[in-house]
Parts: C-alpha cells; sequence; structure tokens
C-alpha cells in the first residue's frame, strides 16, 4: 500500500491498526474499529495519550458514526475513512462533515480504492492523507491538484469561489483576486515541474504516463 500525506510519501507510518481484540504490546499510536473506540476509547486514550489513537470508520458506518463521533472527535489524532470502491461517495460527505461541521483538525485519511482522479476533490472535503494502491504518487498528487484554477462551491479550504471573486470585483475589493492569483501561480508551478519531468525522462528515453 502506498501513503500520500499532503503531497508527500510516508514511508514510516506510526499508525497501527488493532483489532477488536489485538493487545497493544508496545504501540504507541493505535488506529481501532469505532466499536472498540466507543467501548475502550477513554481506556486507549490513558495508556497512550488521546492524539496517539485513532479511529477506523467502515463505510457502512459513516453516517451513523460521526453523529457519535462528532463531539468527541478533537481528542482523536486521526480518523480513517474506509473507501471500499472508487464509486463509494459516503467518504466525500463524511469528511466535510468532520472539517466543516465539526471542526476536527487531526490529520483525515482516506484509505481503500482511491483513483488518481479523485484526490483533488477529497482534499477539498478536507482529507490530507490517502492510502491505496500503486496508483497513488506524488506526480499524480501534482497532476490532480494543478487541474482546476477557479472553484464553485465553497468548502474548509476557503478558496474564493467564482462568484466571490465577482462580488470582489464589484465591489473593487482586489484581496480575494490576490488570493486567487496565488493559487494560479501554485498551480502554474506544479504544471511546469510536470512538463520537465516528462521533457527529462523523454531524453533519457523513458515512458511517462500522459
Amino acid at each position: 500500500m502506498v501513503l500520500l500525506r499532503r503531497g508527500a510519501l510516508v514511508k514510516d507510518d506510526p499508525w497501527v491498526f488493532l483489532g477488536d481484540d489485538a493487545p497493544l504490546d508496545g504501540c504507541r499510536h493505535a488506529v481501532v474499529t469505532f466499536s472498540r473506540w466507543q467501548k475502550e476509547g477513554q481506556e486507549l486514550s490513558a495508556k497512550l495519550s488521546p492524539r496517539h489513537v485513532g479511529v477506523m470508520l467502515m463505510g457502512e458506518e459513516h453516517a451513523d458514526a460521526i453523529e457519535v463521533l462528532g463531539a468527541s472527535c478533537h481528542g482523536v489524532g486521526i480518523i480513517v475513512l474506509s473507501m471500499p470502491a472508487f464509486r463509494d461517495g459516503r467518504v466525500f460527505s463524511a469528511a466535510r462533515q468532520l472539517r466543516e461541521r465539526f471542526g476536527y483538525g487531526g490529520e483525515l485519511r482516506v484509505k481503500g480504492h482511491v483513483l488518481p482522479d479523485q484526490l483533488y476533490f477529497l482534499h477539498r472535503c478536507g482529507v490530507d492523507s490517502f492510502e491505496g494502491d500503486e496508483r497513488l504518487s506524488v506526480r499524480a498528487w501534482e497532476r490532480a491538484m494543478s487541474s482546476f484554477s477557479y472553484v464553485y462551491q465553497p468548502t474548509w479550504d476557503r478558496r474564493p469561489t467564482v462568484m466571490a471573486q465577482r462580488h470582489a470585483s464589484t465591489r473593487g475589493d482586489k484581496g480575494g483576486d490576490k488570493q486567487q492569483q496565488r493559487h494560479k501561480k501554485k498551480a502554474q508551478a506544479l504544471r511546469e515541474n510536470l512538463h520537465k519531468r516528462k521533457h527529462y525522462a523523454r531524453q533519457k528515453g523513458v515512458k511517462t504516463t500522459p
């Protein structure tokens, strides 16, 4: 499995998933099921410290579990949303609720069948780490983040929407324009970096993905 966190490959992930009956056995960062967290959450937090305990939510648990977890999510170090199939859109809703409704500020990870084309949209929903197959890479992340220069829907990342920019332009407010220019420059830099990599690869005779 490949782990991407904020666009960087992670080789040594401190988080270890423990089944419902698995002992800690020296584990310092434990991710447990939602049912185990409900039963042993306080005990695990006392042994490891609250920020060293994480919770994994399976697809069928997302809606109900978030209502319970939301009030206590600030004491959890990581929340892992299982994505058994790329068609499972529940992770998008769950991520937005945790970030925007409950104000969760810890690591939010999607694990499972994540497609590179979904990285940008999941990130806008609040996901900052992704665990999946070999299709996840730094190049895939850079390509995804440079795909769109403008956004229409407001999310937790607070990027100015097209409508907000239009209002700002009407009022003569340049603040939104400056922020959008920063996003455009960042996207342009990522595109130029990808172009340089492909040019270098062609010179070396290495096949690259489109």
